[in-house]
C-alpha cells in the first residue's frame, strides 16, 4: 500500500483550533482608549458628572480650582456664600452627584495657621487617646499644674464657643486609664455641671468610656 503525502498536492491544513487570520488578530496588542484633555471640554457638564460619579472617568483627568472660569465644573464649586434661593439647587446637585462632595475638599484651601505645640511633645503623647485629634494651643483647656511637674497642665480638651458665650462647652476624648485622673480634675476645675457623651460605649472590643458614679 501506497501512502500518499496531501502537500505535494499543494494542500495545507491551519493548526487545529487556530484560525490562521484570528489568531493573529489576537497576538496584535490593544490600544487603550482614553480621553484626552482636548475630547473632555467637549463633554457637557452633565455628562461629565455622572461619569466621575460612577467611576468611568478619573478625578486626575479633571484639573479642577474653584476659580477656574473656563472649566464648566468650577460653576458647581461656590467661591461665596449661597443665596438662600439657590441653596435647595445646590442640595439637589450634590445629593444627584455625591461626587461634588470630593471635588469640593480638593479644591479648598489646606491651610493650617494653629500650632499644636503642647499636644506633640513627648510628655504628652501618650495623654492623647487618639493622636490624629489633639487641641490647638490657642483654646486648649489648661489644667491647674502640680508642683515640680512639667507638663501636667496638659489635657486632651478644647473650648468650644456658643452663639452667646465664649468657652461655653469643652470637647475631650474619652480618658484612658493613665488620664481619667486629668479628666476628673478638669471637670471639677471648669465646674462642669453635665458630661455627654458622644460616642459609642464600645469600640470593637475596646471600651471607649465608662465610669462608676
Amino acid at each position: 500500500m501506497k501512502l500518499l503525502d496531501l502537500r505535494d498536492y499543494g494542500l495545507r491544513f491551519p493548526v487545529a483550533g487556530r484560525s490562521t487570520t484570528r489568531y493573529a488578530d489576537l497576538e496584535k496588542p490593544k490600544k487603550k482608549k482614553t480621553l484626552s484633555s482636548t475630547s473632555l471640554v467637549s463633554i457637557p457638564n452633565t455628562i461629565k458628572l455622572s461619569m466621575l460619579n460612577s467611576g468611568l472617568l478619573s478625578l486626575d483627568k479633571v484639573k479642577l480650582s474653584a476659580r477656574d472660569e473656563k472649566n464648566p465644573l468650577s460653576q458647581t464649586m461656590p467661591d461665596k456664600p449661597t443665596e438662600l434661593r439657590h441653596f435647595a439647587k445646590l442640595c439637589e446637585q450634590r445629593r444627584k452627584f455625591p461626587i461634588l462632595y470630593k471635588l469640593e475638599f480638593q479644591t479648598a484651601v489646606k491651610v493650617e495657621t494653629n500650632s499644636c505645640k503642647h499636644a506633640l511633645r513627648k510628655a504628652n503623647a501618650l495623654k492623647n487617646q487618639n493622636p490624629k485629634c489633639i487641641p490647638y494651643d490657642y483654646n486648649r483647656v489648661v489644667l491647674d499644674k502640680y508642683d515640680n511637674t512639667p507638663d501636667s497642665d496638659y489635657i486632651n480638651a478644647s473650648y468650644v464657643d456658643s452663639l452667646l458665650k465664649p468657652n461655653a462647652y469643652i470637647v475631650t476624648q474619652g480618658p484612658t486609664e493613665d488620664t481619667v485622673l486629668d479628666f476628673w480634675r478638669m471637670v471639677w476645675q471648669e465646674n462642669c455641671s453635665a458630661i455627654v457623651m458622644l460616642t459609642k460605649t464600645f469600640d470593637f472590643t475596646k471600651v471607649s468610656f465608662a465610669w462608676e458614679t
